[in-house]
């Protein structure tokens, strides 16, 4: 695991949103950072009682899986607005 990676999942468990959208902006694929574990920043901040820190987390997960989400000829929706363009 990165030093990043580390950084990132510590951030999330101590809650430290400012330092984690830091972070993300700097590697976005932290988003789904693991520690030996298994434990992803979301499993840190939820055991760590950190709210707005999973609510912000979850926010992040879905708009990156909206943004993947195959549909009809497996088009993300990204390609579907070039289309219809």
């Amino acid at each position: 695991m990165s030093d990043l990676s580390d950084q990132f999942l510590s951030a999330a468990e101590g809650g430290n949103l400012y330092l984690m959208e830091l972070l993300l902006s700097e590697m976005p694929g932290l988003l789904m950072a693991h520690d030996r574990d298994k434990y992803t920043a979301l499993h840190r901040a939820a055991y760590s009682d950190k709210s707005e820190t999973c609510k912000w987390l979850l926010s992040k997960v879905l708009i990156r899986k909206q943004r993947q989400a195959k549909v009809g000829r497996h088009y993300i929706p990204l390609q579907i607005g070039e289309i219809l363009k």
